[in-house]
């Protein structure tokens, strides 16, 4: 990413460098530059970049024209309609301490109790607005980068890593893009009773299979990953705690939905949108998962943020 005045992102003892600079027409993100906040329609315009998504085997080239997928984003956009709504935008968009300007609150570090209470307002407010199912586009992504700091600082203050700042860095890239963000966790596994590196196939858990001088190569997949058809940034995480032969196994990063290499499987289930009589609900929202394959997928080492420290992959 480019560099910039320092500016903490992220309550860590490590500080960030983020660059602010205008959007592009569209709203695409773009790695260092700022735009606060996004219309629905610009976030469902950023959509359209190339990302490599399979339904019912069928490649799908545009996931904003997909009858299914469409369905998901429009559930998902509903965080980026609240800030806009007059009524509304008070709970979900807050000023940003750092850079003065308007966030979604979802980016908003939690410090105190009150904080806490308000982004659980919000989450409630975006899932009745959802016919009872949550929206998850900015929730979980945001969860997971405030996790991924506390394990961070953890690794540097230990180990002398410079993690945190990666994570700094790649939090005021989704914060100042307004990005939607999903969160790649769960492994695919074999058997249940032996760790990743017993298993039959090295394959059944993501791991790392070449490290390069500008960054690591992964194979691998991971199961259940909600809403990642209509996400921006893919957020991967270990799912379970691990030993020193697991070392491959102990990876975290970040990567764009469109990442080479990357194929989004998509779950086939839900109700035909022309049956709303019948299916109200599951007609007007919807969420999408996937099985997320990783096929050799490069991932620059800003982006990463975990890399072999088993100790730190789970409880």
């Amino acid at each position: 990413m480019p560099s910039g005045p320092p500016r903490r992102c992220l309550p860590a003892r490590t500080s960030s460098r983020c660059t602010r600079s205008s959007s592009t027409s569209s709203g695409r993100r773009e790695e260092g530059r700022g735009m606060a906040l996004r219309t629905a329609r610009q976030y469902r315009e950023s959509l359209r970049d190339g990302r490599v998504v399979f339904y019912r085997g069928q490649q799908v080239p545009d996931v904003t024209e997909h009858p299914v997928i469409r369905v998901a984003i429009e559930h998902a956009s509903i965080d980026y309609e609240m800030a806009e709504r007059p009524e509304t935008r008070d709970l979900a968009v807050v000023k940003c301490p750092e850079t003065g300007e308007p966030i979604s609150r979802y980016f908003q570090v939690p410090r105190t109790a009150e904080d806490l209470l308000t982004r659980s307002a919000l989450i409630e407010a975006a899932t009745r607005e959802g016919g009872t199912l949550v929206v998850l586009i900015k929730e979980i992504g945001t969860d997971a980068l405030f996790a991924l700091q506390i394990v961070a600082d953890q690794m540097d203050k230990a180990l002398g890593t410079r993690y945190g700042e990666r994570v700094a860095r790649f939090y005021c890239h989704c914060r100042d893009n307004d990005l939607a963000m999903a969160v790649a966790q769960t492994d695919v596994k074999g058997d249940r009773s032996l760790t990743p590196a017993a298993q039959a196939h090295p394959d059944y858990y993501l791991r790392i299979v070449e490290e390069r001088q500008d960054g690591i190569v992964v194979r691998g997949a991971k199961v259940h990953t909600s809403v990642s058809p209509n996400a921006n940034e893919i957020i991967v995480l270990p799912t379970r705690a691990l030993t020193e032969q697991d070392a491959p196994y102990a990876v975290a990063f970040a990567i764009p939905a469109n990442a080479k290499g990357l194929r989004l499987l998509a779950s086939s289930h839900g109700v035909p949108r022309s049956r709303p009589f019948e299916s109200p609900l599951s007609t007007a929202h919807k969420m999408v998962e996937t099985l997320t394959v990783f096929e050799d997928v490069f991932v620059p080492h800003e982006r990463v943020f975990l890399k072999g420290e088993w100790r730190y992959a789970g409880p």
